[in-house]
């Protein structure tokens, strides 16, 4: 049959959009639009007149199609939106929806069909990425780790993620339904506020509610904070109909943020309270942006008078230069420390003050102590040292001098006295018969007595005031006392004196000598030491005394020990004269004592 049977039949499937067959009753096809012909690349010789499923080289001998035409289509007068998939060579996969009509031509006695293919390759493509977005998305929602909910406008739950279920402690299934007051929102909040209220009006003006923070609650009853994101989903007309709610725990940023404000409350009391003054300045050019009680008070300035202003110009004569550098050394450490700097107050007054600065991060704090009566207290405890110690001196120094005369009056009148009897006993002795053995014993045991006393008296007198110290210097009195020491304690002494001879003033002569006699009773009594090794040099000006031994060693503790007189008296003779001690403790191994005093006196060097 051909289409010039069906006058303007041409016409009316040309106008069809859809690709469109008309198959006779065996499946030929009749006519077909140019719709067909482009989507498909079939040619209309290829076409017209032949079975539809050996159009294209078999192409279209699609199985679902046959099942179609074959066995549905004879049974029905039509089918709607069939849908067939087929991969063709020439064009690909392609997704296809048919619909057919059976239609009898009464004038001419001929059945037809009207197949009408729909190509929804690309629709079916779409509807796939939609579905798998939204499985991608309800994934999303159910896995998010955040609270993801909706409620009506009146409040009732009708979506509850995975997240807010193991939140809150309610599956969905409880919560569907079921109004948010109540159940994760308390009707009022520990501050007071009605959150019954406040969900009321977010499902009456969502839009007011875009974001917000509350106090929400758990179904053990414990109470947490939720920072919610609010919005509105509307119907056609506009109406809201639900409002999703994504909500995030801030709890322990609420917890922190209480922290901070009670720490910033407890740092704004002690920059209130604080007797130092207390200034914050600016980083950029070191301007004053606060100013505590303590330091307007202490340099006479209001606080409206220090704001604004640089240290400078309220009477602190930091000589800081570029503020930047300042900044620059606060960031290496942190702090910076100005001692004993006179402030001018805006009296005219001046004080004397400790400064440090450091670094808070947004700002530079700056603290000034007043210590002018500290200064003038240490002053005086200087001064109160400086009489002691030139008492402490002047008494040593009679003490010496009272020994000396006490060793010479001992030596001179009491030595005298008892060599004269000595001599005496001598010659009365030879008077004495010789058959007078009694006689005889008694004047020997007399003898020997007095011999016995001059040698106390010669140790008193040495031991007052050593006669070789005045009479042949500090280095024999030295070398003498050692040897005293060695034959006393069995130590072993070695002896360096530098020059040979070297010798000073008297005071200094005495000094050395009796810090030398000091170290050495402390060794005797405390070191347990075997070896004492002694030198005496003299170098640019200086008097250096070392005294080292190989005992246990002294302690910290001994060291620091406040009856420590030995100790003390050695460190202030050498004060006395300008110089200093040094002791060291080695564990094992000894302890070393050294003394460096001037050889001469500031008025002497001069």
């Amino acid at each position: 049959m051909k289409n010039d049977d069906f006058p303007g039949f041409e016409d009316i499937v040309e106008t069809i959009r859809e690709p469109l067959l008309v198959l006779d009753a065996n499946l030929n096809i009749l006519s077909a639009n140019r719709s067909f012909y482009t989507i498909f690349k079939v040619e209309q010789g290829e076409s017209i007149g032949h079975l539809i499923f050996a159009v294209g080289n078999k192409q279209w001998d699609i199985p679902a199609l046959r099942t179609l035409l074959e066995e549905i289509l004879p049974t029905r007068k039509r089918f709607d939106n069939y849908e067939v998939e087929h991969d063709f060579p020439t064009i690909g996969h392609k997704t296809m929806l048919l619909n057919a009509r059976k239609v009898y031509r009464k004038d001419v006695g001929t059945q037809m069909i009207l197949l009408a293919i729909e190509d929804i390759t690309e629709r079916k493509k779409v509807e796939k990425a939609l579905e798998a977005n939204e499985e991608k998305y309800r994934e999303l929602v159910q896995n998010a780790n955040s609270i993801i909910l909706k409620m009506d406008p009146k409040g009732k739950v009708t979506f509850f993620n995975e997240f807010a279920q193991m939140f809150f402690g309610y599956t969905e299934e409880e919560m569907l339904g079921c109004s948010v007051v109540g159940t994760i929102v308390p009707e009022t909040e520990s501050s007071g506020r009605d959150l019954e209220f406040m969900i009321r009006d977010i499902g009456i003006h969502p839009e007011k509610s875009t974001n917000n923070e509350n106090e929400n609650m758990r179904r053990n009853g414990e109470r947490v904070w939720v920072a919610w994101t609010n919005k509105a989903i509307r119907d056609g007309n506009g109406k809201v109909i639900e409002i999703l709610c994504i909500g995030n725990d801030i709890t322990e940023h609420r917890r922190l943020e209480s922290l901070l404000e009670e720490s910033e409350e407890r740092y704004r009391r002690l920059f209130e309270t604080a007797n130092d003054g207390i200034l914050l300045l600016e980083k950029h050019e070191g301007k004053i942006t606060h100013a505590n009680p303590a330091a307007t008070k202490m340099v006479g300035y209001s606080k409206e008078e220090c704001i604004g202003k640089k240290l400078q110009n309220i009477g602190v004569p930091l000589d800081m230069g570029n503020f930047q550098k300042v900044m620059q050394t606060l960031d290496k450490s942190g702090i910076i420390y100005y001692d004993d700097v006179p402030v001018k107050t805006k009296a005219g007054q001046y004080i004397d003050t400790d400064i440090y600065m450091v670094d808070r991060a947004r700002l530079v704090q700056c603290n000034i102590r007043d210590i002018t009566e500290r200064k003038r207290a240490a002053e005086v405890i200087k001064k109160n040292e400086e009489q002691l110690r030139n008492l402490t001196a002047y008494m040593r120094k009679v003490t010496e001098m009272e020994r000396t005369n006490i060793a010479r009056e001992i030596h001179d009148e009491l030595g005298q006295a008892l060599t004269i009897l000595k001599m005496d006993l001598s010659l009365f002795r030879k008077t004495v018969p010789e058959d007078q053995p009694s006689m005889l014993e008694k004047t020997d045991a007399m003898s020997r007595l007095i011999d016995k006393t001059i040698q106390t008296v010669q140790r008193i007198s040495t031991d007052l005031r050593p006669g070789l110290l005045d009479d042949l210097g500090l280095s024999a009195a030295i070398e003498w006392q050692l040897e005293e020491f060695q034959k006393r304690t069995g130590c072993t002494c070695k002896i360096i004196i530098d020059p040979k001879d070297v010798t000073f003033d008297s005071d200094r002569n005495t000094a050395l000598f009796r810090i030398l006699q000091e170290t050495l009773t402390n060794i005797a009594r405390h070191a347990e030491a075997t070896e004492v090794s002694v030198s005496l040099k003299q170098k640019d000006g200086q008097i250096e005394l070392k005294v080292q031994d190989n005992g246990r060693g002294i302690t910290e503790e001994e060291l620091t020990h406040p009856q420590s007189f030995g100790l003390i008296g050695i460190r202030e003779r050498a004060v006395i004269f300008g110089g200093g001690s040094n002791v060291k403790g080695f564990p094992g191994k000894g302890t070393t004592v050294t003394v460096k005093i001037p050889a001469k006196n500031n008025e002497e060097r001069r």
